[in-house]
């Protein structure tokens, strides 16, 4: 059974091949706190799984975390669905097939999400709840945090277990602006307040600052407030006697970029505890080798004994382990878990 005590932050991590090996390259992030939300997406298609299952995500996930306990959440992405996906998120029969994944391909660490409808089904909520908890002990709520129904949704899980002791809420704010900032937060205090009666074992924000693009921030090097921070601190301020933790999309974008046009430019981006700067150049005058350079001469760098900071060193000198953009989401994923992990005190 999950102590949810001993968690410190909830970053949510789509099960895509960048973001898990930045996750996999984190010093045993699970001993320090971290309790991922994995978001199941189609995976890798090979010959042996021309699909994509995802089970072969889960099991990728089962490899990352061991015995550790993880939520389990499902995409809603497009570009990262299949049929397999699909039915997962099927709302017939009270999910059904979303359930009867859980039961059947979940291990017991597995902490699942209670699917929510539009409009509100509460008989949906209370069967998954009825499924999940004689083999799961524990189950996880994550509610937009502009859901209408959050009162009718409070009632149906006071009804149903009780003691908020085994539930984890997180409120999904999405992407969130420096402008946005403040109604993100109160937002999150207006949901928090309907649960905080049930005292959830657990309860987190999920947010992020990272655009959709950068050059807004600037061409060759920019910077940007993470938001994300400061929502979480202010839902710590606010609720003093619950378990309020950080969560957020762990530096991710978190909408659909299928069909967007991107001119890729190689970019090398360095979290800090509350911010984010960045440099970029493209390929013909030094792409990831210049970025490197200029990152580490920055005097805002503050080095982490981590993998993306080595990685960040390596290419700086001249020899980049990778020269794809998904290989420098994976260093920008492990270099910002690593460094609130650092802020969070773990």
């Amino acid at each position: 059974m999950t102590d949810f005590s001993s968690c410190i932050y909830s970053p949510a991590i789509r099960t895509r091949r960048a973001e898990l090996l930045g996750l996999s390259k984190v010093d045993r992030p699970f001993e320090y706190g971290v309790l991922p939300v994995f978001e199941l997406t189609r995976s890798r298609r090979t010959k042996s799984n021309p699909e994509g299952s995802v089970e072969k995500s889960v099991e990728d996930v089962s490899e990352l975390v061991g015995g550790a306990p993880y939520v389990a959440d499902v995409t809603s992405l497009r570009s990262l669905t299949n049929s397999d996906v699909e039915r997962l998120l099927d709302p017939d029969n009270c999910f059904s097939n979303w359930t009867s994944f859980v039961t059947s391909k979940l291990p017991e660490n597995a902490i699942p999400v209670i699917h929510l409808t539009d409009p509100f089904d509460r008989d949906s909520v209370s069967a998954q709840i009825d499924v999940f908890m004689p083999r799961q002990g524990r189950v996880a709520l994550r509610i937009p945090s502009e859901f209408e129904d959050c009162e009718a949704l409070a009632d149906v899980v006071r009804e149903v277990i009780g003691s908020g002791d085994n539930l984890a809420v997180y409120v999904d704010v999405g992407l969130v602006t420096e402008r946005g900032r403040g109604g993100a937060i109160a937002r999150v205090r207006e949901v928090a307040s309907i649960f905080s009666d049930l005292s959830p074992g657990l309860l987190a924000p999920l947010a992020t600052s990272f655009p959709s693009t950068v050059t807004p921030y600037g061409d060759e090097t920019g910077s940007f407030v993470l938001n994300e921070v400061g929502i979480s601190d202010a839902l710590k301020d606010d609720f003093p006697d619950l378990n309020c933790i950080h969560g957020d999309y762990a530096c991710i974008h978190p909408l659909d970029m299928e069909g967007m046009a991107i001119n890729w430019v190689p970019r090398v981006d360095v979290p800090l505890d509350g911010s984010l700067f960045y440099h970029r150049h493209r390929r013909h005058t030094g792409g990831y080798v210049r970025a490197a350079e200029a990152a580490l001469a920055d005097s805002r760098y503050v080095a982490l004994n981590c993998w993306a900071d080595s990685n960040i060193r390596a290419a700086a000198a001249g020899s980049p382990d990778g020269k794809a953009p998904a290989f420098w989401i994976s260093v920008r994923l492990n270099f910002h878990v690593e460094r609130q992990l650092a802020r969070l005190g773990a």
